[in-house]
């Protein structure tokens, strides 16, 4: 049992890392996005030394942005819900060695 539940550690570090790799684009456009143009022009460094929301202010009252992007965005959470959905509705308990597991491989 404690070799499962180390293998299950390995997994979970694996999979934070995998996923922190492959969202390292999306983190860099959120801490982009809260910065000044200038500090992001001459990047003295990865975290902003000052934070701002001018960014957004500037694109929600200066364009057309939450006409075009709100359909957009409400059919990526459906997919995503119903992709969600689709997995835990294939799952199902089992018994593994006598105790009850959810989605036993």
């Amino acid at each position: 049992m404690a070799l499962r539940q180390k293998n299950g550690k390995r997994l979970a570090l694996l999979m934070t890392v995998i996923v922190l790799v492959l969202n390292t684009p999306i983190i860099l456009m959120v801490i982009n996005s809260l910065q000044p143009t200038e500090a992001i022009i001459e990047r003295a460094s990865l975290l902003p030394s000052t934070i701002t929301f001018g960014n957004y202010v500037r694109v929600l009252a200066e364009t057309p942005f939450l006409t075009w992007s709100a359909p957009i965005e409400w059919s990526s959470l459906n997919v995503s819900a119903w992709s969600a959905s689709g997995l835990l509705g294939r799952c199902s308990w089992v018994l593994v060695d006598g105790i009850p597991e959810r989605c036993a491989v």
